[in-house]
């Protein structure tokens, strides 16, 4: 099991994992899920597909 330590801003993950999109965040920004593109190539998750976006944003948005 990790030792968590997320930075949670606001109730927002500014740094480490969201656990509700699961995805890792740098500074609000998503990170690329690293999977081989032939995942990436159907959508394979939801890094993939939000990767290098603002969490703010996404939240602000009603997203997941």
């Amino acid at each position: 099991m990790r030792a968590s330590t997320d930075k949670i801003v606001n109730g927002t993950t500014k740094d480490g994992f969201d656990y509700k999109l699961q995805v890792w965040v740098t500074d609000y920004i998503i990170h690329d899920c690293g999977h081989p593109q032939h995942m990436k190539d159907n959508d394979c998750c939801n890094a993939n597909i939000l990767a290098g976006q603002d969490i703010r944003n996404i939240y602000e948005k009603g997203g997941n």
